[in-house]
């Protein structure tokens, strides 16, 4: 099983990544289960708002699980590291938050190494245009969902934001699993 996998170490050997995200997912609803006591049922607009910041969690999961399928890791992580640029740039634009000198100074020196990397792993055909395309759609569904939880945050309380979040998402990834993968989750 699965839990086995993790224990032994051999998780990518046997078991498929949705099948990963998902136990990791399922013991962060596990945890949310200690503070259901401050949970509280969110109004239908908030709960909207939690639905589409946990879609939003959700595509750029199962788009970074794609790109992670086909491209090694030392590849995609630098790019992957650029969600914290995003949402910066996304905080500034959709939420009217400044931007200084300093957080513009800092969004060029992340942005130099990370592009200077890409071009090497691009011209030693370890990246391609194709799963370029894929990460940044990824980093964009990431970046909205962080401003989607810093306005849902400003209504509903972190606890029950938590255990809603996860909840969905669990629910995301086994029908996507179900539906559109051959493995299954076994005891």
């Amino acid at each position: 099983t699965i839990i086995k996998d993790i224990l032994k170490k051999n998780v990518l050997k046997k078991s498929s990544p949705i099948q990963l995200i998902i136990v990791l997912y399922v013991a962060m609803f596990m945890y949310a289960q200690l503070t259901i006591d401050r949970v509280v049922i969110p109004t239908l607009p908030e709960f909207g708002l939690i639905m589409l910041a946990s879609f939003c969690y959700f595509f750029a999961n199962l788009i970074g699980l794609k790109v992670l399928k086909e491209i090694r890791i030392s590849v995609v992580k630098p790019v992957s590291d650029l969600s914290a640029v995003f949402v910066v740039l996304f905080a500034a634009f959709f939420l009217q938050d400044t931007l200084t000198r300093v957080q513009g100074f800092g969004i060029t020196l992340a942005l130099l190494p990370i592009v200077y990397i890409s071009l090497i792993e691009y011209y030693d055909r370890e990246l391609d245009v194709k799963h370029a395309a894929y990460l940044l759609i990824a980093l964009v569904f990431e970046a909205a969902a962080v401003i989607l939880d810093r306005i849902v945050l400003q209504t509903v309380n972190v606890f029950t934001y938590f255990y809603f979040i996860k909840l969905l998402l669990i629910i995301y990834f086994i029908c996507t699993m179900y539906g559109f993968y051959s493995v299954r989750i076994t005891k």
